[in-house]
C-alpha cells in the first residue's frame, strides 16, 4: 500500500530514468531529487560533496552535471592517477595536447585536449596552450576513472548554456513536492478511468488540501487537458442506421449494478456479447470503459477480466483489418 509520500511508483518514472541513463539529463527531476542524486553520485565515487566536485549546466532543454577541478583532483588522489606522458603539437591553428595516465592498478588511458589558438598572441596564447594541457589531463583522469561526464574545461565548446551551483538548490517543502509528483504522474496514465480515479484520490489527500488555489488550478487544468485526449463517445447514428449500444443499461440486466453480488458468468457473457456488437474501435473503447466502471465488474476474478480484455484486443484487430 502506498504511503502519503509515495505518490509515484518507480516503474512510472520511465521517461525520467531513460533521460538520466541515456543522456545524464536530470532536468525532469524535482529539486529534492537533484540534490539527492548529486549526493549519491559523490558518495559512490568517495568524493566530498561539500567541495562541490560537480555543478549543473543547462542547455538545449537538458540539465546535466559536469566535473569541476575539485572532482578531477580528488579522483587523481583516490585512484592514484599519475601522468606518464604528455605531448603537444600546433596544427592548423589548434593546440593539441595528448596525455597518457596510469592508475594504482597499472591501467593506462589516453585523452586529447584541443584549443583554438588562431590569432592569439602573448598572454592569451600562453593561457590557451596551458588550457589545452589541462583539458587533456582532466579528460584522461575522468576516462580512466570510468566517468563519461563533461569537464568544466570543455564548457567553452558547448552551445549557449547556463551553469548553477547544485549545492545551493533549495528543496521544496513536501506540499510543493506533492504537486510536482502529481503533475509528473498523471500524464503516465493510459486509461481514462484510472486517470479519473487517481485524480480524485489525490484530491482527498492532506497534501492537496494544503496547496494554494493556484497550484490546485494547475492540477485541474492538467487533468482536464489529459482527459480531453482520450476518445469521446461517438455521436448517435442517423435514424436509418442501427445505432451502437452505448448505454450502461444495454450491457447489464436491469438492477444488476445495484446488487451486492451478481452471477459473474452471466455478466461475462453479456459484456462480451455487447462488446462484440461494436462496429468501430472508438465505440468499443467507450463500451469497454463503461463495463469496467460497473459495480458488477468488481466481482469478476482476474481470469474473467482477462477474458474481456483479450476479447477487446481481438475484436479491435478485427475491426482494424476490416477498415483496411
Amino acid at each position: 500500500m502506498k504511503t502519503e509520500t509515495e505518490l509515484i511508483p518507480v516503474s512510472n518514472n520511465s521517461e525520467l530514468i531513460s533521460n538520466l541513463v541515456l543522456n545524464g539529463d536530470i532536468s525532469k527531476m524535482s529539486n529534492e531529487m537533484k540534490v539527492q542524486y548529486y549526493n549519491q553520485l559523490c558518495h559512490s565515487l568517495n568524493l566530498n560533496p561539500v567541495t562541490r566536485p560537480f555543478q549543473l549546466i543547462s542547455f538545449q532543454g537538458k540539465s546535466v552535471l559536469y566535473a569541476t577541478k575539485d572532482a578531477t583532483e580528488q579522483l587523481r588522489k583516490l585512484n592514484g592517477v599519475s601522468v606518464v606522458e604528455l605531448s603537444q603539437e600546433i596544427k592548423d591553428g589548434l593546440c593539441i595536447s595528448k596525455c597518457k595516465v596510469q592508475d594504482k592498478d597499472n591501467r593506462y588511458d589516453i585523452a586529447t585536449g584541443v584549443v583554438n589558438i588562431a590569432g592569439l598572441k602573448g598572454g592569451d596564447l600562453a593561457n590557451a596552450i596551458m588550457k589545452s594541457e589541462t583539458k587533456a589531463k582532466r579528460r584522461a583522469t575522468l576516462s580512466i576513472c570510468g566517468l563519461g561526464i563533461l569537464d568544466e574545461s570543455e564548457l567553452d565548446t558547448m552551445p549557449t548554456y547556463t551553469t548553477s551551483d547544485i549545492t545551493q538548490i533549495t528543496t521544496q517543502p513536501e506540499v510543493n513536492l506533492f504537486k510536482d509528483k502529481l503533475l509528473n504522474y498523471l500524464p503516465t496514465i493510459t486509461q481514462a478511468g484510472k486517470l479519473e480515479k487517481d485524480y480524485n484520490d489525490a484530491k482527498k489527500r492532506k497534501q492537496y488540501s494544503e496547496l494554494s488555489e493556484t497550484d490546485k488550478a494547475d492540477i485541474d487544468k492538467t487533468y482536464t487537458e489529459l482527459m480531453n485526449k482520450f476518445p469521446v463517445k461517438e455521436t448517435p447514428h442517423p435514424l436509418n442506421v442501427e445505432p451502437e449500444i452505448i448505454s450502461v443499461d444495454d450491457i447489464l440486466p436491469e438492477g444488476i449494478g445495484e446488487v451486492e453480488e451478481v452471477e459473474t458468468e452471466s455478466f461475462l457473457k453479456v459484456a462480451i456479447t455487447e462488446l462484440g456488437k461494436c462496429k468501430t474501435v472508438t465505440g468499443m473503447n467507450a463500451k469497454f470503459r463503461e463495463v469496467r466502471g460497473l459495480a458488477a465488474y468488481m466481482f469478476l476474478d482476474d481470469s474473467e477480466k482477462n477474458q474481456i480484455t483479450e476479447f477487446c484486443k481481438a475484436h479491435k484487430n478485427k475491426l482494424t483489418n476490416e477498415k483496411k
